[in-house]
């Protein structure tokens, strides 16, 4: 969803849409994603997290926020008649923000903040994952970069109560449960963020022997786990083109006319 979401929006071009394989591809992969839903939660299920490692509490923010924005794109497409489903992705959108809203936020160490996962019952983890960061719901329109929840998390994800950030090394960057080193990932997720150290990180970590890695080692910024990582390299470009963009249309809102703010 959102990768034609950033192509049509970056070119305009929605010809794609006509082409069976695409149109068709986007009804069944909005039915796979409905068939996940949980009235009772208000939220969509997984049982991977975003490095394919099992989860403990089904909901996940981040996926679950990944699925609001690709509602919103789905409604867009709705509105402009260029796709057709019988349900209202506009609705759907609104009461998914809502959800998350009501129950993905919890009370952390340094205010309200987003939590990694819940369980629809009150039991939630802290935590985040750089393959899938919450540092990245700002980026993709779901909240404001200046919203105090957001704020929040990003302060908890960089900080000592996070047991897998790397403070006072040579490389500070956010490490996971699945590879505990610290992520170049993450440095990206800094720079989509705008948070301060990414770019830096990136400048001076051999990674690879250049190439981007899994994880690198906090004192010498050498790969440690995952060499010649290419999906991450692929990412890391995406990471530098939307940091520059960010920084020379500072003003340029995202898809604002679309989205819904949650009630209250």
């Amino acid at each position: 969803f959102l990768a034609l979401h950033y192509y049509v929006d970056r070119s305009g071009d929605y010809s794609l849409l006509e082409k069976n394989e695409i149109s068709e591809g986007l009804t069944m992969l909005a039915e796979k994603a409905l068939d996940l839903f949980d009235p009772e939660a208000g939220l969509y299920s997984t049982f991977l997290d975003p490095s394919d490692d099992p989860v403990r509490y089904p909901y996940l923010t981040y996926d679950n926020v990944l699925l609001q924005c690709s509602f919103r794109f789905l409604a867009h497409l709705q509105s402009g008649e260029h796709w057709s489903h019988k349900g209202d992705f506009a609705i759907l959108a609104a009461e998914l923000q809502q959800a998350i809203y009501e129950n993905c936020t919890v009370k952390g160490p340094f205010g309200v903040m987003f939590a990694w996962s819940v369980d629809g019952k009150g039991r939630f983890t802290l935590y985040d994952n750089p393959p899938g960061s919450l540092q990245l719901l700002a980026h993709y329109g779901f909240c404001s970069p200046d919203e105090t929840v957001f704020r929040n998390t990003v302060r908890w994800i960089r900080s000592a109560n996070n047991i897998y950030f790397h403070s006072g090394v040579p490389f500070e960057e956010a490490g996971s449960r699945h590879a505990g080193n610290p992520w170049p990932l993450a440095a990206c997720n800094d720079l989509l963020a705008c948070n301060a150290g990414g770019l830096d990180f990136l400048a001076r970590a051999a990674m690879d022997n250049g190439f981007f890695c899994e994880t690198v080692d906090p004192q010498t910024g050498k790969v440690s786990t995952g060499a010649a990582f290419a999906s991450g390299a692929g990412f890391l470009a995406f990471a530098l083109t939307n940091r520059r963009r960010k920084e020379e249309c500072p003003a340029e809102p995202e898809e604002e006319d679309e989205k819904e703010q949650p009630a209250g």
